[in-house]
């Protein structure tokens, strides 16, 4: 250790801030031991051993008396932890030690999934998702795939899948891609990919994916966005340890003017107006639409802003609970799922609703 503090500074720097077992490994190994061999293949090998003591002796350091959570931590922190261990991964490319420990490390956890070793030349986007959940201790909380549609699978027998493509999602979440979407509607073809979300602003999410252009990357994209195909959502309030600051109950809050649809194939105007919580005779007359069985794709249809109010959902909410309380009758609770493009009852705190008048 005195020879690391006094002669290997920068080496000590970066084991301090390290955030990955390869990355200390392959700083010892490249700026002080200096052995003749540092190919990839030393450098994998050598990370797997401290992997291993790590997985063995330390991750327990880092989690404690709840199922493994983080000591200190509330939910978001939680969260955006566990985002941060992918964002650590940034720039392992494909056939280098850096990828290599990745499918190692998915690997060396059992059972694995479909008893399949994935190899080295295999795609590894859902494989890099299950890694960071292996890495973090919670695989209690996050199923293990190296197939994007079986792990889907996974999150719906789970209860955390949200089949919403317009959710806002949370760092810590699981976002799905279908290169096939067309756009229209929910999108509910076969998975081809998936990340983990850094962040969201509410309009951009910023997504941490590996095997993106055959290395780990970032890819952001727009809320409810095209090729989205849903969300796995890890119920992190699991790993908590402290609780998140008290939050006054959100209030519905009335619309601000008009809001602006653009008619889809499909579309009926009164499938619109069940959309906005009004009938198709206010859409008409407010419109100037004089045959309301007569609309066209592309047409601007304008929403009376009188007619839409929002809700923030909060952590026990349902939407039974919420028609009750906000529109005076539970059993109206159907109106919102039409409203919101929901095709189940599955809501997640933070979510936005549009609630019929």
């Amino acid at each position: 250790m005195k020879e690391l503090t006094e002669g290997y500074k920068a080496t000590l720097s970066v084991l301090k801030s390290a955030q990955t077992v390869i990355a200390a490994s392959n700083a010892v190994l490249t700026q002080f031991e200096r052995p003749a061999d540092q190919s990839d293949t030393v450098k994998t090998k050598r990370a797997g051993y401290g992997q291993k003591y790590y997985n063995q002796y330390a991750a327990g350091a880092v989690s404690n008396k709840k199922n493994g959570g983080t000591s200190n931590m509330n939910v978001s922190e939680v969260r955006k932890n566990f985002a941060a261990k992918a964002a650590a991964h940034m720039g392992a490319r494909e056939g280098t030690a850096a990828h290599k420990a990745i499918i190692d490390r998915y690997n060396e956890h059992k059972p694995l999934a479909q008893g399949y070793k994935v190899t080295y030349t295999d795609a590894w986007c859902a494989t890099f998702a299950s890694e960071i959940a292996i890495e973090a201790g919670y695989t209690d909380i996050i199923p293990t795939e190296c197939s994007c549609n079986r792990q889907i699978k996974l999150w719906q027998q789970m209860g955390r899948w949200c089949e919403n493509d317009a959710k806002v999602p949370e760092p810590g979440d699981y976002i799905y891609y279908d290169w096939d979407d067309n756009g229209v509607g929910d999108c509910t073809g076969s998975a081809e990919h998936v990340g983990i979300v850094e962040s969201c602003n509410g309009n951009t999410i910023t997504v941490i994916e590996g095997n993106k252009s055959n290395a780990v990357g970032r890819r952001t994209l727009e809320v409810n966005g095209r090729y989205i195909r849903g969300y796995g959502v890890p119920d992190f309030a699991k790993k908590a340890t402290s609780s998140e600051p008290a939050k006054p109950a959100t209030p519905a809050q009335p619309a601000s003017g008009e809001e602006v649809y653009t008619v889809q194939r499909g579309d009926t105007l009164s499938g619109i107006a069940a959309k906005y919580g009004t009938t198709y005779q206010k859409l008409a007359s407010y419109n100037g639409i004089a045959n309301p069985n007569v609309i066209s794709v592309g047409q601007k249809i304008k929403i009376p802003g009188s007619g839409v109010r929002t809700y923030t959902v909060e952590a026990g909410d349902s939407l039974w609970a919420i028609a009750a309380k906000q529109l005076g009758d539970g059993s109206r609770y159907n109106e919102i799922k039409t409203m919101n493009g929901l095709s189940s009852n599955t809501i997640y705190a933070g979510q936005t609703l549009k609630l019929p008048a």
